[in-house]
C-alpha cells in the first residue's frame, strides 16, 4: 500500500513539473513573438480602415517604428458609417500619451513579401491624447 501511494505522489510531482516546463515555454513564445511584454499594462483602442490589405490578428502595432502593440480583431463597421473595417488593437499604456487626435495609422509591410504591420504616427502635443476605446483614422 505504500509502494502504491508513493507511485502515485510521483507521478503527480512529474506531471506537475511538466505543466510548470510548457507554461512557461508559452509565455515565452508570446514575448518572442513580439506581442509586447506579457505583463506590461495595456488599453485597447480603434483604427478604422476602408480595406484591411492582409493585415491579421496578432499583427504587429508601432509607433515611430517602435513595436508597441497588436492587432486584437478586425471587424466590418456598421454600413452606415463612412469607413468599411474597425481594426482594435492592444496598446501599452506607457506610450499612450503619444498617440494624439491627429495620429494616422497606416498599413505597412516588412519586406518586399513580408509581414503586414499597423504604423501609428505620433500626434502633436497640443492634440488630446487618444483614450482607452478611442479611434484614430487609418490611410492606405
Amino acid at each position: 500500500m505504500f509502494e502504491l501511494q508513493s507511485r502515485y505522489a510521483i507521478s503527480v510531482r512529474v506531471g506537475a513539473f511538466f505543466l510548470g516546463i510548457m507554461a512557461l515555454l508559452a509565455i515565452g513564445l508570446f514575448m518572442v513573438r513580439g506581442k509586447t511584454s506579457l505583463f506590461e499594462p495595456k488599453y485597447t483602442m480603434q483604427i478604422l480602415f476602408y480595406n484591411a490589405k492582409g493585415i491579421n490578428l496578432g499583427a504587429p502595432v508601432k509607433l515611430a517604428g517602435v513595436p508597441v502593440g497588436y492587432v486584437k480583431s478586425i471587424k466590418f463597421a456598421p454600413q452606415t458609417d463612412d469607413y468599411h473595417l474597425i481594426v482594435t488593437v492592444r496598446i501599452k499604456k506607457s506610450v499612450q500619451s503619444r498617440i494624439r487626435s491627429d495620429s494616422t495609422a497606416y498599413l505597412e509591410s516588412s519586406g518586399i513579401i513580408g509581414d503586414k504591420y499597423i504604423e501609428v504616427s505620433m500626434g502633436s502635443i497640443e492634440k488630446p491624447i487618444i483614450k482607452a476605446g478611442g479611434s484614430i483614422w487609418g490611410k492606405q
